[in-house]
């Protein structure tokens, strides 16, 4: 459900704001010839703000974020200006710490180092991402931080950004 009055309809650029059946806001921002631009924001039917993200002509650019219900940081992918359709990805835990941070193309397709944390914020493994396929040395270190295994990957293993 949309709220805007047809006068802001039929005009070029106006404020919208979208509800969830209960009547609480699920996402406001403004839109550009019905497609939408600029600043948007998204919230929970609890009314907590869970993401915003920077929209051109309807394509996500230089932002995106994610936050748990409890306000925490969830995802950043944040764009890269000097290399066109990769965004560097971070998720994380509750905690605040970094969960995992990578690169991707198109913000998608994990491509470049690869590095997974634990909760404490030691890392658990790192490597290198072919257009999300393990490729090269890869190392896997223990909680506190000490190396377990080494293992060289041929490319055909893929990963996801959630994994």
């Amino acid at each position: 459900v949309a709220e805007y009055t047809e006068e802001q309809q039929q005009a070029n650029t106006y404020y919208r704001i979208q509800y969830y059946p209960n009547g609480t806001i699920s996402g406001e921002g403004l839109m550009t010839h019905g497609i939408r631009n600029g600043i948007w924001k998204y919230y929970d039917e609890a009314r907590n703000k869970i993401a915003e993200d920077v929209l051109d002509n309807g394509k996500q650019v230089e932002y995106v974020k994610c936050w748990y219900p409890t306000g925490e940081m969830e995802r950043k992918l944040i764009e890269l200006k000097n290399r066109e359709g990769h965004w560097l990805a971070e998720d994380y835990y509750r905690n605040k710490n970094l969960k995992v941070q990578t690169y991707l193309i198109n913000r998608e397709i994990p491509d470049s180092t690869f590095i997974k944390y634990y909760p404490s914020g030691q890392i658990k493994e790192k490597g290198h991402l072919d257009e999300g396929k393990k490729i090269g040395e890869w190392i896997y270190y223990d909680s506190m931080g000490t190396e377990i295994e080494k293992t060289t990957e041929p490319g055909t293993n893929h990963i996801g950004f959630e994994e």
